[in-house]
């Protein structure tokens, strides 16, 4: 029997994959080969899958290939949400294709552990050690012996990123956890986790750091983050409250910032299969047991704090109340946020730039206003289909806002003919500048649109692509 149409979608419907026809000599195409036929030909998908694995440039694409979603196949999850696609009638068509679909995984995982080629090997270790113990889960002695495997080539292996090895690790600890015989493994593989992920975290500058550094840092942080928030729900089912605050306490702090929120593609499997897709849950986890617990009022401002500055929609309402019930007698609560937000922000770089109204843009004269700067260009998609919203906003500051927020909007790796006519065909009246060679790099722009928020004493921030920019910006400048 053939897979079915219906499985057949929402298989593209989860992957986010559309299958195509033709394959050029690309890591691109290498990639969505794999992604294509891992579930239905194992062989084609070995096939690409060492095209990639042949050229150390391709590590990106391999990682992306081989630990995007094959491993969401062997989980009961996954399962259940296709199968509230299928019409009832279908079910027991679903099963027999789904576990055709499953057995082309594991064949395929097969295959590439056993190949020959040891970047290969290395590639998919943790997901074949996976894939064995979920095909295992009736038998302990082999869960035993498959787990503590695990827990020496976690041990062993010097960079756990490129194989994804904490995330099959955290899949591994939740599968053997319940087993009362494989209690001391799980605590031991719990353990060598977090201490990895814990002296494997990234040092970097994330102001001049790539879009690839900024991704291992952003997964690095939530898998941290998760595996401290395994241990701390672990001790809350023992009983032991108290012994949990400090593994919730570090889950929140690593929780994702500002920066990985921008890189939320590099853990979006982890989020959605460890938190249900809430980035904000662990520190949420955290500020509600120390609620319950009554803990330290400082403790839980500085927790609602980091809420409020990586998501302002809603938590900087919710840090306003607690700071007014509970820290009226400080200073006022916006010059509270303002101190914090400051301290938690870089200085702007220096720029100085010419409108092509002919106003003068600078750092130097940013005292006491705000300011949000829009990178786009013409030839940018995206940039085009929020200009009606940009426009409306600076309307919006030229009226009822005048005075506390300046715009200015810098069209990048374009010429002033296509920006005029741009302007003209739309009646766009915000300010546009011309980027030159360097303010770009400077802010280190590594995508288009890009919103920064300057304060007024010159700190920024890069504001997150997709959200809701607008209730953003509002809510940190107090508009």
């Amino acid at each position: 029997m053939k897979l079915s149409c219906k499985l057949l979608t929402l298989l593209m419907f989860l992957t986010g994959f559309n299958l195509i026809a033709q394959y050029q000599n690309t890591p691109a195409s290498y990639r969505d080969g794999f992604l294509n036929y891992y579930h239905n030909n194992p062989d084609s998908a070995l096939f690409y899958a060492k095209k990639l694995a042949e050229n150390p440039e391709y590590a990106g694409y391999l990682k992306e290939a081989l630990h995007m979603d094959v491993f969401t196949y062997f989980l009961e999850s996954t399962k259940q949400k296709m199968k509230e696609k299928v019409d009832k009638s279908n079910y027991t068509v679903f099963e027999e294709d789904y576990s055709k679909v499953v057995k082309n995984c594991y064949e395929t995982i097969r295959l590439l552990h056993h190949d020959n080629n040891s970047t290969l090997v290395k590639s998919v270790e943790p997901l074949y050690l996976f894939a064995e113990i979920k095909q295992s889960s009736a038998d302990l002695t082999k869960l035993s012996s498959l787990t503590s495997t695990f827990i020496e080539l976690v041990r062993s292996q010097k960079d756990g990123y490129q194989n994804r090895s904490a995330t099959y690790g955290l899949l591994i600890y939740s599968a053997v956890e319940p087993e009362k015989k494989l209690e001391k493994q799980s605590e031991a593989l719990l353990s060598v986790l977090i201490g990895k992920l814990s002296d494997e975290q990234p040092i970097i500058n994330i102001n001049n750091s790539t879009n690839l550094l900024l991704e291992r840092r952003a997964w690095y942080r939530y898998m941290y983050a998760a595996a401290n928030h395994f241990k701390a729900s672990k001790l809350i089912r023992s009983g032991d409250l108290n012994g949990s605050l400090s593994y919730l306490k570090t889950a929140a702090k690593y929780s994702p910032d500002l920066t990985d929120i921008h890189k939320y593609n590099a853990y979006f499997n982890e989020a959605f299969y460890f938190a249900n897709s809430q980035t904000n849950r662990f520190q949420i986890d955290y500020l509600n047991r120390l609620n319950t617990q009554n803990g330290d009022k400082n403790e839980r401002l500085n927790t609602l704090l980091d809420l409020a500055i990586s998501n302002p929609v809603p938590f900087k309402d919710s840090l306003r109340t607690f700071y007014a019930e509970h820290f009226s007698k400080r200073e006022s609560f916006e010059k509270f946020w303002r101190e914090q937000i400051n301290a938690s922000l870089d200085k702007v770089p220096a720029f100085n730039m010419k409108g092509m109204n002919g106003t003068i843009y600078s750092s130097a004269a940013l005292t006491g206003k705000w300011m949000l700067i829009d990178f786009w260009g013409t030839w940018c998609g995206p940039c085009r289909e929020e200009h009606p919203v940009l426009q409306k906003f600076y309307q919006s500051s030229q009226s009822d806002l005048s005075g506390r927020i300046d715009l200015l909007t810098i069209a990048c790796n374009d010429s002033k003919e296509n920006v005029n006519s741009y302007m003209n065909q739309f009646n766009y009246s915000f300010p546009v500048a011309m980027a030159d060679d360097s303010i770009a790099k400077r802010f280190n722009i590594l995508g288009y649109p890009t919103k920064v928020l300057i304060t007024p004493e010159g700190h920024y921030l890069n504001i997150p692509f997709g959200i809701d920019w607008v209730n953003f910006v509002k809510q940190y400048v107090s508009l």
